[in-house]
């Protein structure tokens, strides 16, 4: 493909500045000779049309709309048959104004065309509120029309005349058959052909299937072939497009096709002009300096160093002296690889991408469509599953086009609103100048963002701009794009929670409760009550003991019987030492393990031969013994629970008193915890809500409630319990308490309970609902946290169930703590953009246990303010009104394929559907993804290829998960959480079955031509495999079309072909036993072509749009 010797030494000067080496040229291209005589035959669409024409299918992902342009232009008392005329004379003279699309995926310019009609509608004299009504609504029906390719014409033209005596024009045209700068020539002719009825221009010779038919015959020059080996190789390296924040968490309905929206700024003259020199200072163009700082505010709102952007080029090459004089799609796209480092200076990211542009810009000649199929071919993909949704374009430096057509023409209209929308893509961007200004605007799917994230960045876009634009200081920065200031003041506001909380060793509530009413009952086991006496006396026995036996530091709390755990932990903190929680069931390697780490030396247990090699059983002592003789502090370690580390070897975590109680203390307050209340715990010592459980009620004189040892599992015992007792709070995993509420009869209410507190996983929407059936008038407090701060640290509560969404918000912080979402660097991230969450306040711990490496990784000082943070390993993210959406583990992240995956994107797609209460993903070695769900109670699951298509609809290909597994019960650790490890698994899977043979004669037939397309075996092929997971592209299927009308000697609209998905769909069409829906549209498309050519022939009278003209 030859370049214009403009461009050749612009590119030139650009590689060499770039230090890249100038390329030789290329090897001389096919000669383009106008074929007059065959210029109303059909020929092949470009990549684009092709592209376009099969986005616009409703079925296709994102599809469902058009490649569309919608204008309104200001005329001043248009004289309207002149007007008419002259388009009439435009549409005569450009071939490509007449063409259709046939069903085979050909396009065909047609010899002669009905007189275009244009609707008038006159409010001259109408009041000004009256028109401009009229005026939006004809915008509301033209600006997102989807025209039928397949009929003439793909445009529409229609004129409000308001009153003043000015006119609005409506324009609304399909792209498939023009693209910007055609626009530039028809409007320059137009202007000439209105001015002038007997302008008479020079014939055009050379026309748009000309120049379709030279690309094609590049194709076999040894230039396309270079282009197509380095994008083969290329393809597989690719990133993903950018991955917006998904919509908030709730459960909309199957995406539908929404209209396009435009923002819009513009950049003054100055401060463009010193962008310009700051680019041309680092050796880059315009373009590309835009595409860099475009890419810099992706980087910051998609929360990735790494996407692939689709560049739109313009690919007019200069074959033929008429060829800018032609209309045509000439568009070309190609896909740019970003990578942008954390850190670095913006320049030198800036020459790196020029660099990078410029020599992926000399193979273009492949194209982004083509390189897509290839990703697709490579990675196994259905079609339309690899997409490029997000478009870089750019007018600037095309002077060459633009400047060609004389000032006058270009402004002959004056432009009053303009949209355009185009099929599989979400937000195109499009930069050009505008009377010496930057000109910048969007074009993007409200549907495919959260709520105001394009508002927010563009004009986060804009501000940077100017910014930069003052500033070339900024150049040296590692990062220009920041959040709003109102949004970190909002988050300031939200994580001021400061509150007076006294401040008390975990101990001294129970300590004065005992004091103020000793007979009153602490603790119920049972059949037995503990008085706060009773249980004082208990636990100063195991305090003396400790100090008796000269106990260290850390103490091991293991015991089976409920009352000796609680006063194990009690005495173990009144002595001033650290209990640890040793569950008796853990294996002795691990029992020993964990002592070890802690240097315990003394255990409360009543296993005390289980213990023999680990530490020392003791046996409580008389309570007259305890002397509070050891010195204790706010800052004593108050206990150290050991989790799961990912190198296999557990680490303990150290907190404090001072921190514990600050949570404690915090919630007892939210909750108006009293002596008539009781708490039922069911939460393992190891886990830390029963840290809560513990110190909480006995803190306020209530009662804690613990089921004996052989009932610590038993539901039915639970709800035993809380009916004989008046249970009154609830704590727990969620999991515990849907356990619960599973196994109440259906009548039976859950009262007195007023306060459910649930954390440490997922809270499934519908538990919720089920919740406030079974308790009206409780609350819900859902809280999430860590252990490394303190129980928890964030909350957010309901009085009701919430409405139709699909995940419990996260919440905001509790008092004296803090959270925040940060990026890679530990800097802000925006509203809606997931990014790490820390925690910072009162809660944190001290230490792991030992382990200062571990701890300087955990705990780090905010790069802002200095304060200690706790990285929690979570994604979150900030709502607009402040609250932080949970978003999963920060180790649920996976790689498949060399695309970075959240597996908790996949559950809430999942989850979407209503009859799914919870998903939960995993990528399992040798299976792939792999989805085990939960139905909906009084619902039942739909069927795997059912939640495939679901999946598929939302997700790309190698998102989707391979196995669907159904779970009646969500299996739960010894502390109430999922337990991933015990999720039932598929049987070892069977041979790969053998390729499903032909069953028929039209099968047989398909199979043949579908092999001989495809290059493969017949017995390689099977009749229900997808075609494009057996590596079909969109050319093959066009290619197999054409076939099946010569073998069958039937016609079937080609989209059929991508809708019916393998061998044994297509044959039942074609032999008529499949769904009559899909035969009657084929069956009308036939039908309205033969109407379509045959008012044609005669030559009829058009209608205008509305009927009238």
């Amino acid at each position: 493909m030859t370049l214009s010797e403009h461009r050749r030494a612009l590119l030139d000067k650009l590689l060499a500045e770039a230090g890249e080496p100038v390329r030789k040229s290329a090897p001389p291209s096919p000669a383009a000779v106008p074929d007059i005589e065959n210029r109303h035959a059909p020929f092949p669409l470009t990549d684009i049309q092709l592209a376009y024409w099969l986005g616009r299918d409703a079925q296709a992902e994102l599809g469902g709309v058009a490649s569309h342009g919608y204008q309104e232009l200001a005329h001043q008392e248009l004289d309207i048959e002149r007007y008419r005329s002259a388009w009439n004379r435009i549409i005569a003279r450009h071939g490509m104004l007449r063409a259709v699309i046939l069903p085979d995926g050909t396009q065909q310019v047609l010899a002669e065309v009905p007189p275009f009609g244009i609707a008038v509608e006159d409010y001259r004299e109408s009041s000004s509120d009256t028109a401009e009504a009229a005026r939006l609504a004809t915008r509301q029906r033209m600006s997102h029309r989807v025209f039928d390719p397949l009929e003439w014409p793909s445009m529409e033209i229609a004129i409000t005349r308001m009153p003043g005596g000015h006119d609005i024009v409506h324009m609304s045209a399909d792209a498939l058959f023009g693209d910007i700068y055609s626009s530039f020539v028809i409007f320059h002719e137009l202007r000439q052909f209105y001015d002038n009825a007997g302008a008479v221009l020079p014939p055009l010779d050379f026309t748009f299937r000309d120049y379709v038919l030279w690309l094609k015959d590049c194709e076999t020059g040894p230039g396309f072939q270079a282009a197509r080996a380095y994008w083969e190789a290329k393809a597989p390296t690719l990133p993903p497009a950018p991955q917006f924040p998904p919509q908030p968490a709730t459960r909309p309905a199957p995406p539908r096709p929404e209209g396009f929206r435009r923002l819009r700024f513009a950049l003054p003259p100055a401060a463009w002009s010193a962008l310009r020199a700051a680019g041309r200072q680092a050796g880059a163009s315009p373009s590309a300096l835009m595409l860099t700082l475009f890419s810099e505010l992706l980087a910051r709102f998609a929360g990735d160093e790494a996407f692939t952007l689709n560049v739109t080029t313009f690919n007019r090459a200069d074959i033929h002296p008429q060829v800018r004089l032609i209309a045509g799609d000439f568009t070309q796209t190609m896909l740019f690889a970003v990578r942008t480092p954390a850190r670095g200076p913006l320049e030198e990211r800036l020459r790196a991408l020029q660099a990078d542009f410029a020599q992926d810009f000399e193979h273009r000649a492949f194209g982004g469509v083509r390189t897509l199929r290839e990703m697709n071919r490579q990675g196994g993909g259905g079609a339309g599953r690899a997409l490029m949704p997000v478009v870089f374009t750019s007018g600037l430096g095309a002077g060459d086009l633009a400047e060609a057509i004389p000032r006058e023409s270009r402004d002959f209209v004056r432009r009053v609103h303009e949209i355009t929308q185009t099929p599989q893509v979400t937000l195109d961007h499009q930069v050009f100048e505008e009377n010496s200004a930057l000109v910048v605007q969007w074009d993007h799917q409200p549907s495919a963002f959260p709520p105001g994230l394009p508002e927010t960045m563009m004009e986060v876009y804009r501000t940077g701009l100017g910014r930069l634009a003052e500033d070339p200081g900024l150049w040296r920065c590692d990062r220009l794009f920041e959040p709003p200031a109102v949004q970190l003041s909002k988050r300031t506001r939200v994580n001021a929670t400061a509150a007076p909380v006294p401040p008390a060793r975990l101990e001294e509530g129970f300590l004065r409760q005992a004091g103020l009413q000793p007979n009153a009952s602490a603790l119920i086991c049972g059949e037995t009550e503990t008085t706060y006496a009773g249980l004082l006396a208990q636990a100063q026995g195991w305090a003396a003991a400790l100090d008796a036996a000269k106990a260290g530091d850390f103490v091991a709390v293991s015991a089976r019987d409920p009352v000796m755990r609680v006063a194990g932990v009690l005495g173990t903190v009144l002595s001033g030492r650290a209990y640890v929680p040793i569950e008796p069931d853990w294996p002795a390697e691990r029992r020993h393990s964990v002592a070890s780490a802690a240097g315990i030396a003394h255990a409360v247990t009543d296993a005390p031969g289980s213990w023999n090699g680990i530490a020392v059983p003791l046996a409580p002592a008389a309570p007259d013994r305890y002397s509070a003789a050891r010195s204790r502090a706010l800052g004593d370690r108050a206990y150290t629970i050991f989790t799961s580390g990912s190198t296999g070897v557990p680490k303990g975590v150290v907190l404090d008193h001072a921190a514990a109680w600050n949570t404690i203390s915090s919630i007892n307050a939210r909750i108006g915890i009293a002596p008539c209340d009781r708490l039922l715990g069911v939460s393992a010592l190891g886990f830390d809500l029963s840290v809560y459980d513990i110190f909480g009620p006995l803190a306020a004189g209530a009662a804690l409630v613990l089921p004996p040892a052989e009932q610590d599992r038993d539901v039915p015992a639970w709800l035993r319990l809380m009916r004989t007792h008046r249970v009154t709070i609830w704590n727990s995993a969620p999991a515990l308490f849907d356990l619960l509420l599973g196994a109440r009869d259906a009548d039976q209410a859950l009262a007195p309970l007023h306060h459910v507190l649930l954390s440490g996983d997922w809270i499934p929407p519908d538990m919720t609902k089920r919740l406030f059936a079974a308790a009206p008038g409780t609350r819900l407090l859902a809280m999430g946290g860590a252990t490394e701060a303190a129980i928890w640290s964030v909350a957010h509560e309901f009085s009701t169930a919430p409405g139709n969404v699909a995940a419990i918000p996260y919440g905001t912080p509790l008092p004296n703590q803090s959270l925040h979402v940060r990026d890679g660097a530990m800097q802000p991230v925006p509203d809606w953009v997931p990014g790490d969450l820390y925690i910072g306040g009162a809660g944190l711990a001290r230490e792991y246990l030992a382990d200062p490496g571990k701890t300087a990784a955990a705990f780090a000082a905010d790069p802002l303010t200095g304060a200690r943070l706790y990285r929690t390993g979570d994604l979150a993210r900030y709502r607009e009104d402040g609250v932080l959406e949970f978003m999963g583990r920060r180790d649920t992240q996976v790689k498949i394929g060399g695309r970075r995956v959240e597996l908790g994107e996949i559950e809430a797609v999942l989850a979407r559907d209503g009859r799914v209460e919870r998903a939960v993903v995993r990528l399992c070695p040798g299976k792939g993804v792999t989805a085990w769900l939960r139905a909906t109670p009084g619902e039942t699951l739909p069927d795997p290829d059912t939640l495939a298509r679901h999946a598929a609809r939302y997700l790309p290909a190698h998102m989707v998960p391979a196995h669907f597994l159904a779970v009646r019960r969500w299996p739960v650790s010894a502390n109430g959480k999922l337990d991933i490890k015990a999720l039932p698994q598929t049987a070892d899977a069977p041979a790969e079955a053998l390729p499903e043979p032909a069953a028929g004669s039209a099968e047989a037939r398909l199979l043949t031509l579908l092999s001989e397309e495809l290059g493969r075996p017949p017995g390689e092929i099977g009749v229900t495999q997808g075609f494009f997971d057996l590596g079909a592209t969109s050319v093959t299927l066009i290619a197999l079309h054409r076939r099946i009308a010569e073998e069958f000697g039937t016609e079937l609209p080609v989209t059929l072909l991508f809708r019916l998905a393998n061998i044994r769909a297509l044959a039942a069409h074609l032999e008529g036993g499949a769904d009559s829906a899909a035969l009657r549209e084929a069956a009308e498309t036939r039908a309205r072509l033969r109407r379509s050519h045959a008012a044609r022939r005669r030559g009829g009278q058009a209608q205008s749009p509305q009927g009238r003209a």
